[in-house]
């Protein structure tokens, strides 16, 4: 369950829906104000314009054989045996 749905179950159940509503508003707001300085939030014209392209390589590599069994019971469903 969110923490949104949590909360909202536990007000609405507390409160009448009216005062439910302005109650979440009001614990939605503290909340916002008490992480606004730990969010950061960049405009677009403040980021480098003339980064390089993103460069992506894709590796591949074999699994161990204790990886191998390890998947091997996942598929089968069989994870308690492992």
């Amino acid at each position: 369950m969110s923490k949104q749905n949590w909360l909202t179950k536990l007000v609405r159940t507390s409160y009448t829906s009216d005062v439910a509503e302005l109650l979440l508003l009001c614990v939605l707001l503290d909340i916002a104000s008490i992480l606004e300085p730990f969010v950061l939030r960049r405009l677009k014209i403040d980021v480098l314009k003339d980064l390089p392209k993103k460069c992506e390589v894709i590796l591949y590599h074999g699994l161990s054989a204790l990886q191998k069994n390890y998947y091997k019971a996942i598929l089968r469903k069989d994870v308690g045996n492992v």
